[in-house]
């Protein structure tokens, strides 16, 4: 079975974060106003619930699975000695 390419390209971050608010007109909002949640309040019988909706990450695509971690950054590259260093370090070896 073959996979769609996804509409457009796929740009890691946070989902909807720039979504606009739901409005009160929303099934989803009015549901909630019936049950007895207030505009911010927490969920649950006191209110102390969760207060901001959970976020969502877009994942990178393939098949990380668990304990993937992308590779570490590879070292600095070290100074190379120049010239005249170079030159400095047999002199001295020489005269000793």
């Amino acid at each position: 079975r073959r996979r769609t390419p996804p509409a457009g390209p796929i740009v890691p971050g946070l989902v909807g974060s720039r979504a606009a608010p739901i409005g009160e007109s929303s099934v989803g909002h009015q549901l909630l106003r019936r049950l007895g949640w207030e505009p911010g309040r927490g969920l649950g019988p006191v209110g102390a619930g969760v207060l901001l909706p959970v976020p969502a990450h877009v994942r990178p695509r393939g098949r990380p699975g668990l304990g993937f971690a992308p590779p570490p950054p590879p070292p600095p590259p070290s100074p190379q000695p120049t010239i005249q260093q170079t030159t400095a370090v047999e002199g001295a070896s020489l005269s000793s």
